[in-house]
C-alpha cells in the first residue's frame, strides 16, 4: 500500500542519467521504499528518462552550470510538493 503523495517524504536527487548509474539505482531504490523522488538530468536528456519516469520519478532538467537552471529545479520542487523536502543527494558533479 502506498501512502497519499502529500504524505510521502521528498527526495531530490541530483544526476539520475540514463543508463545504469548510483543515481537512477537510488532513486528507484527511494521510490520503492515509499519516497516521493525527483530526479535530475542533462538538458536534453528527457527522453532518455522513460524509464525513471514511468516508474513514477520526477525527472527535471539541470544544467549544472546554469544558475537559472538550478532556480528552475528548485522552483518545480517547491511549486509540485508546497515547499517539502527532507532530503537531498547530490550526485553530480562538475
Amino acid at each position: 500500500m502506498s501512502l497519499p503523495t502529500e504524505s510521502r517524504p521528498v527526495i531530490l536527487i541530483t544526476g539520475v542519467s540514463p543508463g545504469p548509474s548510483i543515481g537512477q539505482s537510488s532513486a528507484l531504490a527511494f521510490l520503492s521504499s515509499g519516497y516521493r523522488v525527483f530526479g535530475t538530468c542533462r538538458v536534453g536528456q528527457l527522453d532518455l528518462a522513460k524509464k525513471l519516469i514511468h516508474a513514477g520519478v520526477e525527472v527535471v532538467e539541470l544544467e549544472l552550470g546554469d544558475e537559472g537552471s538550478l532556480v528552475k529545479v528548485a522552483r518545480t520542487v517547491e511549486e509540485r510538493t508546497g515547499g517539502r523536502l527532507d532530503v537531498l543527494v547530490n550526485n553530480v558533479g562538475t
